[in-house]
């Protein structure tokens, strides 16, 4: 399994062991870590009771991820604020089964987020069509002949925690180039959603036959830069 994968798995285990031995804690929560730059990143949201200590369990937690993650790391715990209200009170939605078909079927990696059931501030949707309309622009721009654009983003905060293009030995500019284009497309889940008009979309139309690929769709289109 991937490494990042395999981490925030054991985290999220033994946070599940301690949410069920501790009476401030509630089940729902979530675990992300990103790698590759400076430091690990780690991003633990976790359901509380309104008179938790938060430093104490900011500490805790940090302890416990440090089980886990060897190299140097940062920890954001609950970086949206006060998780009083979790599980479908809190998030509701339908499940997608159908992640892969969605996207781009088993060749290309996805996020873990269905589309179905999401309004597009979740950025499992979002950010999914900013990604596409980026390595889109990317490729029709003649700066690669073929592009992979991944984001990561923790919860409550605007900025992507991750935004890495890979172009596969095709790209035909100088890496200068290519970010001063990539620098153009504002990734923040408010801009991706005015810059896509994604308010004023008919899902509906796109849960057949992928969400990509068809040119009538905002985040299929060439911007003039």
């Amino acid at each position: 399994m991937p490494p990042t994968f395999d981490k925030s798995r054991n985290i999220q285990q033994a946070l599940w062991d301690i949410q069920h031995s501790d009476e401030m804690l509630d089940l729902d929560s979530k675990v992300q870590v990103t790698t590759g730059g400076d430091k690990t990143k780690v991003v633990v949201s976790t359901q509380h009771q309104s008179e938790i200590d938060i430093d104490d369990l900011h500490s805790r937690v940090f302890e416990l991820v440090g089980e886990y993650i060897s190299e140097e790391y940062t920890l954001d715990l609950n970086p949206s604020g006060s998780f009083v209200k979790g599980g479908p009170a809190g998030d509701t939605g339908l499940t997608g089964r159908k992640i892969v078909v969605d996207a781009y079927g088993p060749s290309v990696p996805v996020g873990g987020g269905a589309f179905s059931g999401k309004d597009p501030s979740k950025v499992d949707r979002s950010a999914a069509y900013a990604a596409r309309h980026l390595a889109k622009n990317i490729v029709s721009h003649g700066l690669a002949e073929e592009c992979l654009v991944r984001v990561s983003y923790a919860i409550g905060k605007a900025d992507p925690y991750e935004l890495t293009v890979e172009t596969f030995g095709t790209e035909k500019s100088e890496n200068k180039v290519l970010d001063d284009f990539i620098s153009k497309f504002d990734m923040k889940p408010g801009a991706i959603i005015e810059r896509l008009n994604l308010l004023d979309v008919d899902y509906k139309e796109d849960t057949l036959f992928s969400h990509f690929g068809h040119n009538d769709r905002n985040w299929e289109k060439i911007e003039n830069l």
